[in-house]
């Protein structure tokens, strides 16, 4: 049963390959002595039944692929927010809106906008220390 169920796997392994033969009765062997099979979980003996190991929810490629595209959306509100901000409507609407608490309570903590007035000479970067030399 268990080396019908390997087979039928087909690449839905770890790996992503299918399994050959030799790997199918190398894990069916292995799991038989030991109560386990590599890749698949802990076999509980007589029952059949296959308790799955715990899925890693996120790979790096996809944290790769978030913080990536996290840095193209920041890109893109900075230079909004830089856009708004040069027409006094919506500069004053927007300092209004960065003094509610839902959007950080104008505490300059919290919030992950940009907290330097007027136009930003370095990008939309947040200065972390002020020079007093």
């Amino acid at each position: 049963d268990e080396m019908l169920r390997l087979q039928g796997l087909g690449s839905n392994t770890p790996t992503c390959v299918p399994y050959t033969e030799e790997e199918i009765m190398a894990i069916v062997r292995e799991g038989k002595q030991r109560g386990h099979i590599i890749g698949v979980g802990r076999v509980l003996p007589r029952q059949g039944t296959v308790i799955p190991p715990p899925s890693q929810s996120t790979h790096s490629a996809d944290i790769a692929r978030l913080k990536k595209r996290e840095k193209l959306l920041m890109k893109q509100v900075n230079m909004f927010m830089r856009l708004f901000r040069t027409d006094d409507k919506f500069s004053q609407m927007l300092t209004q809106l960065e003094s509610q608490p839902e959007y950080g309570g104008g505490s300059g903590s919290g919030g992950c906008g940009d907290d330097e007035p007027g136009d930003d000479e370095d990008d939309g970067e947040d200065e972390d220390e002020e020079d007093d030399s």
